[in-house]
C-alpha cells in the first residue's frame, strides 16, 4: 500500500503543489515530534499518553492520507488503552518505518515538482 492515498484533502490541494507541500512539511515535523513524544510516554510507562499520542498521530495521519501510519497509530492507541506497552513498545517501530516511508514519498513527490 502507498503511504499516501488520495483523499478529499488532497484532491482539493492537487492543483495547488505548493500549498501541498506546505501541509507535507507541517505534518511531517509535528508528526515527528510526536513519534518522539509517544518514545517518551512509553520510557516512562504512562499507558494514558501512549493512547492519547497514538490518538493524536492517528488523527493527523488519517486527516493527511497517510493510511499505513494512521493503521500502526491505531493499533499502539488501542494497545495504550488496554495498558499492554509492551505490545505498543513494539509497534513504535512499526510506526517509525510508516512515517520514514511517508518522508521518502514525499521527497520524491517534491523532486518531481
Amino acid at each position: 500500500m502507498d503511504p499516501l492515498q488520495s483523499n478529499g484533502l488532497i484532491d482539493d490541494l492537487g492543483d495547488k503543489p505548493e500549498s501541498l507541500m506546505y501541509l507535507f512539511h507541517c505534518f511531517i515535523t509535528e508528526t515527528q515530534k510526536d513519534i518522539n513524544h509517544l518514545r517518551s510516554a512509553l520510557n516512562l510507562g504512562n499507558a494514558g499518553k501512549v493512547a492519547q499520542t497514538a490518538h493524536r498521530i492517528k488523527g493527523a495521519a488519517g486527516t493527511i492520507g497517510a493510511e499505513p501510519l494512521r493503521a500502526e497509530a491505531a493499533r499502539i492507541e488501542a494497545f495504550g488503552r488496554q495498558g499492554e506497552l509492551d505490545h505498543a513498545l513494539a509497534g513504535v517501530e512499526n510506526i517509525q518505518q510508516e512515517f520514514d516511508r511517508f518522508c521518502c514519498y514525499v521527497a520524491e513527490l517534491a523532486r518531481a515538482e
